[in-house]
């Protein structure tokens, strides 16, 4: 059975698997762009 996902949820992983971007570069791609979406 497949799981259902949010675009935000799906974006927030694709920021996580980018690699040198750790948490706080994450962190403030959030604050700047205003959500995992935005920043892609």
């Amino acid at each position: 059975m497949p799981i259902e996902t949010s675009p935000e949820a799906l974006a927030l992983l694709t920021l996580h698997l980018v690699p040198g971007l750790g948490p706080r570069k994450t962190a403030a791609l959030l604050e700047r762009f205003g959500s995992a979406v935005a920043a892609l």
